[in-house]
């Protein structure tokens, strides 16, 4: 058996508590290392963990989630979110009733889901073959659970008189709590939404073929802003490698299509003797004076596809706030045709030529 089992409980029931995982352990041969329960020593909280973090994780990786409700958990903002967190998660949930708690006080927290009475016989027989099932308890023997559950029943009648009763809260009190209720469950809503968003992303990681595609996952995952920003920063990572005529000639052919044409050697020298020299290096070809880009080029190659990488991430990714909130920024709106684009966002000295 590898299932494990939550049990949700109110610390002021624990003396019932732990009669409950007594029989739950001798009487259907429930190992304790398959449970966890806070109120028992070992089965609990480690020491130096935290409180909140802890249970949050328990709650993610257990199956069975047992509630023993009673008048102290309806009373607890702690029992009611793990409560409300079982249900979200739709996690198999076997509620148990400690009186005088009823079927009518939990109708309204946990609607259409049936429960089990601590103190009745046949309800607890229910309740275990139902628990066996979900945790395929191939160790059970009835024999040994009906001698034990009568003895827990014999217990229950004498504890549960005497179970703390619940503080009465003021109409304000209540308000408060139950405000701090709904916030809760969103919390751990949003928190479980959160954790199969990344449960996603991790099985996508481990599908990826390489290095890049890994990291196109992960930015695809990032908030809007944050992808933004990367592309725009690994544009410039790349671009700044080059010469500032290969810039150009790239920001030429995005924005018109038009290559690098020297008219006059005197009066365009800077850029004539530049040019001559990517055209040496391999970077530009070199055609009577007209220069255009060498596509056969790995930088050259590399710098194109970054743009349009950039250029698709612009038309097809980014939000209308987004949009507007640079178009604010910078006077101009997000267009890598616009020479502005290359030298203020993209910091690139195209402008001297």
């Amino acid at each position: 058996m590898s299932k494990k089992i939550f049990i949700s409980h109110a610390s002021a029931d624990k003396d019932l508590v732990k009669s409950f995982v007594n029989l739950l352990s001798s009487g259907a041969n429930i190992s304790n290392s398959n449970m966890f329960c806070s109120s028992i020593p070992g089965m609990g909280i480690p020491k130096g963990k935290n409180f909140i973090d802890y249970i949050r994780n328990e709650l993610d990786s257990n199956d069975v989630i047992i509630p023993l409700i009673s008048k102290n958990y309806l009373n607890s903002q702690v029992c009611l979110c793990e409560l409300g967190a079982a249900w979200v998660k739709a996690t198999n949930n076997l509620p148990i009733i400690i009186p005088p708690c009823t079927f009518k006080d939990i109708d309204g927290v946990i609607h259409g889901i049936e429960g089990t009475k601590i103190d009745d016989k046949d309800d607890l027989n229910d309740f275990i073959n139902s628990l066996n099932d979900i945790i395929k308890n191939t160790d059970f023997n009835f024999s040994i659970w009906d001698v034990r559950k009568d003895i827990f029943l014999e217990e229950a009648d004498q504890v549960i008189p005497n179970l703390p009763s619940p503080k009465v809260y003021s109409e304000k009190e209540y308000s408060g709590i139950k405000k701090e209720l709904e916030e809760s469950k969103s919390a751990i809503k949003n928190f479980l939404i959160e954790t199969a968003k990344q449960n996603k992303i991790i099985e996508e990681l481990k599908k990826a073929k390489d290095k890049n595609e890994y990291d196109e996952i992960i930015n695809s995952n990032l908030p809007e802003t944050e992808q933004f920003e990367n592309i725009i920063n690994e544009t410039k990572k790349i671009l700044n490698k080059n010469d500032t005529v290969v810039n150009y000639a790239l920001y030429l052919n995005v924005s018109s299509g038009k290559e690098i044409y020297i008219r006059n050697y005197y009066e365009q020298k800077e850029l004539a003797d530049e040019a001559k020299e990517a055209a040496e290096n391999k970077f530009l070809n070199n055609d009577d004076s007209v220069f255009t880009l060498n596509d056969e080029d790995f930088q050259v190659k590399q710098s194109i596809r970054q743009i349009n990488s950039l250029e698709k991430f612009i038309e097809e990714k980014l939000s209308d706030n987004l949009y507007e909130a640079f178009e604010k920024e910078y006077k101009f709106k997000p267009d890598i045709t616009n020479k502005r684009f290359w030298t203020e966002v993209l910091n690139l000295s195209i402008d001297r030529y």
